[in-house]
């Protein structure tokens, strides 16, 4: 019994519910044959607003069309700091003190919306963005009881992504160069920048001199294969000889290994010389949907639409709204 009682409730629910539904797209059907009909009756009242707001609209296309909005892309190298301190510094970025401290004309100054910058996930660690993290997504939580670590931190070290909203992309390559110049003149940058300078030449001299030993070691051993005798090794009081040959594959491998480490530094190096702060790729530009002409275009007949509409109701209850005022 309580079954069907359910099954009777959930059936009068259903019931309900589609009926409130049917009413709905009656409604609509309604309100769209009204639309119609009135459209139609007052053909020329429609189509006079229409006209209006979309020339209205292309005006303004033609006066602000090529300088609203428009996004400019590009990624940041650092090799001096971690891009941690160049975020907080833009995001905390005085348009007024920055303008002034680059020699950005008044234009560019105004041109500029909003300067944001963004961590980027680089897994191989080759300042190659795999994914810009917008919303931050990635970021290595901590626990507050024990202070371990949650996940892994992804973010890139050695690059970060900035967007630029500007009114007119055109003054964009500027505003990117002020962008490089205002965080390259920061003392702390320029310290950082110096200190790994010096420390990745260490590096380059320490393993060049590491490389020069084993070529000497090499060309001993390369002797002594000429004269037919191996290296005596002791060890652990115990005496053994091996072949010359085994011990210049070796050093072979090393010398290669250290040829690859150098190479490596060396490109670091070269990166550094760039300076703290450095962009080698091209802008990438996005243009705002709403500078086209196309959206002006609909917003033009939609609210052209919404207009007519309204005055074709204005005239319809013209005496209605009269003696409405007169009895006042």
């Amino acid at each position: 019994m309580n079954e069907q009682r359910k099954d009777l409730g959930l059936l009068d629910l259903l019931v309900v519910c589609w009926n409130f539904l049917v009413k709905i797209f009656l409604i609509a059907i309604d309100v769209a044959a009204w639309c119609l009909r009135m459209f139609w009756q007052k053909k020329w009242v429609m189509l006079l607003c229409v006209a209006l707001v979309m020339a209205l609209s292309v005006l303004d296309y033609k006066k602000n069309g090529n300088t609203m909005a428009a996004k400019a892309g590009f990624a940041v190298n650092t090799y001096s700091k971690k891009p941690y301190f160049s975020i907080e510094v833009i995001r905390n970025l005085d348009m007024d003190e920055f303008a002034q401290a680059t020699g950005l004309s008044e234009e560019e100054k105004n041109a500029i919306i909003s300067i944001n910058p963004y961590y980027v996930i680089d897994l191989n660690d080759d300042a190659t963005i795999e994914l810009i993290d917008y919303k931050e997504q990635y970021k290595m939580e901590v626990d507050d009881e024990t202070a371990e670590e949650r996940n892994f931190n992804v973010w890139a070290t050695k690059v970060f992504y900035v967007e630029m909203n500007l009114r007119d992309k055109e003054v964009a390559p500027a505003v990117r160069q002020a962008l490089v110049d205002y965080l390259n003149a920061s003392p702390v940058m320029q310290k950082a920048w110096e200190t790994n300078k010096v420390f990745v030449q260490g590096c380059i001299d320490a393993l060049e001199s590491e490389f020069r030993k084993i070529d000497s070691l090499q060309n001993i051993a390369l002797n002594k294969e000429e004269a037919g005798t191996g290296f005596i090794e002791t060890r652990r009081g115990t005496t053994s000889t091996y072949g010359s040959g085994t011990f210049i594959q070796v050093l072979s491998w090393d010398k290669n290994r250290l040829k690859e480490m150098i190479y490596e530094h060396q490109l670091t190096m070269n990166d550094l010389n760039e300076g703290p702060i450095f962009c080698n790729t091209p802008i990438s530009y996005s243009e705002d949907t709403r500078s086209s002409l196309k959206w002006h275009l609909i917003n033009g007949l939609f609210f052209g639409l919404l207009l007519g509409y309204a005055v074709v109701l204005l005239l319809m209850n013209r005496q209605k709204i009269a003696a409405f005022f007169n009895k006042k």
